[in-house]
């Protein structure tokens, strides 16, 4: 019986495709795994997770107490080559908070990182991964809320320290002509702010100055403080270096042969198409940035009266983004607060008269708030006066993006829906207020989701996170995805959801996160990655791998995609040509037909 049942498992195992786990057979030999880090160069590295001396037996209570203030930036996070930013995926196995008892385990760890200098590691890396079957991860700084820069039982390329910046005046090709920058696609967004000021430009870079920008920011669509006045990140490319799937070296542009690549990179989702090495974008004319903060404590005022005084504030919007502004907003319990404010050429004065009937409508309320304007003298001392310091590793996120429309015609049911949410426990930030219609982001072909041209908010819910209430924060998870996301896409659901800071639990996420794109992503994925050694969760093409509770990363049965929806069908379009003519997505008219003939029936 004994034999019989061991027969079975082997059967069971041998029958579904799982990439090869440390402890089974297929796995390296350390032989093996010496000659590879010869060949690149010595810069293998094997993960001991950043809080290793938090347990027995190589405890270090200085260290240690340390880690337990440092673990909340993101730079002992960025500086590693596998620690996470989102404490979900972390999954208790080796944190500064736990006992000390408890073993340090790898868990969803990466195994080991090749930290990459030049092409030939990437491509060394991929082939060695192929080869011998192991998941392949790519790993940039880590700012990720949906577990895309680790795996368990993984080999990642850590391309962090890829960090070579040339600016240009002269930036030539058939749809664009003016300043442009290339970076390596470990600069994060200060740098490259930093390194534009230099020359008196203005890049385009999300509002956390850690987080790179040709990674999966610019790569997911990517909203910046400038978005009202330039469109979003994706918006800005001009040229993506890469290795694909196949290990081939490739440059990919609007107006070359791989503009099919150009255009899946810029908008459809990171880790996916190619490991990308680096990113050329626009550049603009620096000038004066105004700020402002506006400040409502809610102190002694009844519930009704502070959500009236909220729900004051979205019709006042389009005004403020139509000018070129751009918007955050907080709401908790306590405090309602607008800022940073970025006025890209807008003068102070100005900015405040774009929040004069709002602060009006205030002072009829007889409420009193704290006004903070402020004139800087160029983006990077905008971006260095306004924006405050990230924290990570405290929350889990969702989000939905709203719609123009839905603000102007019923404003009073999104309040509605943010308030049930607040006074739930939940708070709801990192709303972002901008303007990235097709008027702003001009002539641009790439597959950001078409929802965003249409989104006066895009909105976070973001549920805390406390080390050791492994329950609760489990079911805040759960609640995310059950309750709270749903409220809002329940106000606008033919919208969707910024991949990049979304639920990782999302529902038909290839609707909610690329809209009628997927079938023709779906396409270029196979084209570039055929051998799928690209994935990470809610990218195109996941649907086809799941993670079992063994951590293993094994191929979904045919027939059986999760719920996902979606992944089989095929698009009409080739992705050929030359970029495209003007038109904002690069599809012609008959999407609308595939769009409805995929999606249709499937209800959130």
């Amino acid at each position: 019986m004994r034999a019989l049942i061991f027969l079975t498992v082997i059967t069971a195992v041998a029958a579904t495709f799982c990439r090869c786990f440390p402890g089974d057979p297929c796995w390296p030999s350390s032989e093996t795994w010496d000659q590879f880090n010869r060949s690149v160069d010595g810069r293998l590295i094997r993960t001991i997770p950043l809080a290793a001396p938090c347990h027995s037996p190589q405890y270090d209570p200085v260290f240690c107490t340390e880690l337990q203030v440092s673990w909340f930036a993101p730079q002992p996070h960025y500086e590693s080559s596998s620690s996470l930013m989102a404490p979900y995926f972390g999954n208790n196995t080796c944190d500064p908070f736990h006992p000390i008892e408890q073993p340090c385990e790898l868990g969803n760890y990466v195994v080991y990182a090749v930290n990459v200098s030049e092409p030939k590691h990437v491509i060394k890396t991929l082939k060695f991964a192929d080869k011998h079957n192991i998941r392949f991860v790519i790993r940039n700084t880590g700012h990720d809320y949906e577990g895309k820069s680790t795996g368990a039982g993984g080999l990642a390329v850590w391309v962090h320290y890829l960090k070579d910046i040339n600016i240009t005046d002269h930036y030539r090709d058939k749809f664009y002509e003016g300043p442009a920058m290339t970076m390596g696609t470990g600069v994060q967004g200060l740098e490259a702010i930093a390194a534009a000021n230099a020359k008196r430009y203005r890049v385009v870079a999300g509002e956390a100055p850690t987080v790179a920008i040709a990674g999966g920011y610019t790569q997911g669509a990517g909203h910046s403080s400038l978005s009202s006045r330039y469109g979003l990140a994706a918006d800005q490319t001009l040229a993506w270096e890469v290795i694909d799937g196949q290990g081939r070296y490739l440059v990919a542009t609007r107006d070359n042969e791989h503009s099919d690549l150009y255009w899946a990179l810029s908008g459809g989702g990171g880790s996916t198409y190619a490991v990308v090495l680096s990113l050329t974008v626009k550049l603009y004319p620096d000038g004066p940035v105004s700020g402002l903060s506006l400040i409502l404590p809610r102190q002694d005022l009844s519930s009704d009266r502070y959500w009236e005084a909220i729900n004051l504030f979205p019709p006042n919007l389009p005004a403020i983004v139509d000018a070129g502004a751009q918007a955050t907003t907080s709401v908790s319990n306590e405090t309602f607060s607008i800022g940073p404010v970025a006025g890209p050429d807008i003068p102070v004065d100005e900015l405040v008269r774009l929040f004069s009937p709002y602060m009006a409508q205030l002072d009829a309320l007889g409420l009193t708030y704290l006004l903070i304007p402020a004139q800087f003298q160029d983006y990077l001392a905008f971006y260095q006066g306004m924006m405050e310091p990230m924290i990570v590793n405290i929350a889990q996120y969702g989000a939905w993006l709203l719609p123009r429309e839905l603000i102007e015609r019923n404003h009073s049911a999104v309040t509605a829906a943010f308030r049930s949410m607040v006074q739930d426990g939940i708070v709801i930030v990192g709303n972002t207020c901008l303007n990235v219609s097709k008027a702003v982001a001009g002539d641009v072909y790439n597959s950001v989701l078409p929802a965003w041209r249409d989104t006066l908010i895009h909105v976070i819910v973001r549920t805390t996170w406390i080390y050791n209430l492994d329950a609760q924060n489990l079911d805040l998870v759960r609640r995310i995805t059950e309750e709270y996301v749903p409220r809002l896409t329940a106000l606008a659901p033919k919208s969707g959801a910024y991949l990049s800071e979304g639920d990782f639990n999302q529902p038909h996420f290839q609707w909610a996160y690329f809209g009628k794109h997927y079938p023709r992503l779906r396409k270029i994925k196979a084209q570039y990655d055929p051998n799928h050694i690209f994935y990470a969760k809610t990218t195109v093409g996941s649907e086809e791998w799941t993670q079992r509770a063994d951590r293993r990363l094994c191929r979904v049965e045919d027939g059986d995609h999760g719920g996902d929806h979606g992944g089989d069908h095929d698009g009409d379009h080739d992705g050929d040509g030359d970029g495209g003519d003007g038109d904002d997505d690069g599809d012609d008219d008959g999407d609308d037909e595939v769009y409805d003939e995929v999606y249709d029936g499937w209800v959130l």
